[in-house]
């Protein structure tokens, strides 16, 4: 896991070498919504930036495979109507799914927890169970 609050440079080059794998990202309200939309697009499209070396050839353009995800509540729509920057494109709304983690039983991602827990505390319990 990684968080929003980074520069896309860094992002690429943490996701070029994990290739097929889940890359969550953390913390959106951090990052300004300018890196939260070029990041979402980078990812998407499976590709970083065209590059040249010092003497103007082209670099080889780093690639990956991954699903990635945003883990809290605030959408990529939401980031992107902040400070009024507008809406978020089209080609975002369908690279990058919202998908409302509520499991309707009012316990936020969970379905079923164990009596005498709370969703905190179950969660904790999972990741000790399977770090």
């Amino acid at each position: 896991m990684r968080q929003w609050r980074a520069t896309d440079n860094t992002l690429e080059g943490t996701v070029a070498a994990p290739c097929d794998n889940l890359f969550c990202l953390d913390e959106i309200g951090q990052a300004s919504s300018r890196v939260v939309s070029e990041v979402a697009y980078m990812l998407a499209n499976g590709q970083g930036k065209a590059r040249a070396n010092k003497k103007g050839n082209a670099k080889a353009i780093q690639e990956w495979r991954l699903s990635f995800m945003s883990t809290e509540g605030l959408t990529l729509a939401d980031k992107s109507t902040e400070n009024g920057r507008g809406q978020a494109m089209s080609g975002q709304a369908v690279q990058v799914l919202d998908i409302p983690a509520d499991g309707g039983t009012g316990q936020e991602i969970f379905t079923c927890i164990p009596n005498g827990l709370d969703g905190d505390i179950f969660s904790q319990q999972l990741v000790r169970a399977t770090g």
